[in-house]
């Protein structure tokens, strides 16, 4: 059987570049648009993860102002070098139970930016070696901080 698109039989041998013929060429601006529908798919199943696990925490706030947020949050756990999907929902995660600015508290910041630590380590780290006393002291603070700014 003959495929016109091939040229000779490429599952004997492997094909040379200048054999290859790609059947279409994706240009940058299609690619930005491909990234934009996967970005705001991500976002939309994180507002579903923290809709379903963290309701509390989110029950006032509307789909937009979530979006926004996680955005915002996505933006931030990218500072910190976070790629991975399950640390990017972790971050925003506790960004919504513990504040916006939880990173800035020093017990998850010994985590987030110690050069030391392995990017693909960092949350999973914070997240068993931290304690429910951190945390705690960490909401208190940024209870504290927000108190503060809009007094």
């Amino acid at each position: 059987m003959s495929f016109p698109w091939r040229k000779g039989n490429c599952w004997s041998r492997k094909l040379t570049a200048a054999e290859y013929e790609p059947m279409l060429t994706i240009r940058k601006e299609q690619m930005a648009i491909f990234q934009d529908q996967l970005d705001g798919a991500f976002i939309d199943m994180i507002i579903e993860h923290l809709r379903r696990y963290h309701f509390t925490a989110v029950q006032a706030d509307t789909d937009d102002t979530l979006k926004s947020a996680i955005a915002d949050g996505l933006g931030r756990a990218d500072a910190f070098g976070l790629t991975r999907r399950k640390d990017l929902i972790a971050f925003v995660t506790m960004m919504f139970e513990i504040g916006a600015d939880f990173a800035s508290c020093p017990v998850f910041q010994k985590y987030l930016a110690d050069p030391e630590i392995p990017v693909n380590e960092k949350m999973a780290r914070l997240l068993h070696e931290t304690t429910d006393d951190d945390w705690q002291t960490a909401r208190r603070m940024l209870a504290e901080k927000e108190t503060r700014i809009t007094s």
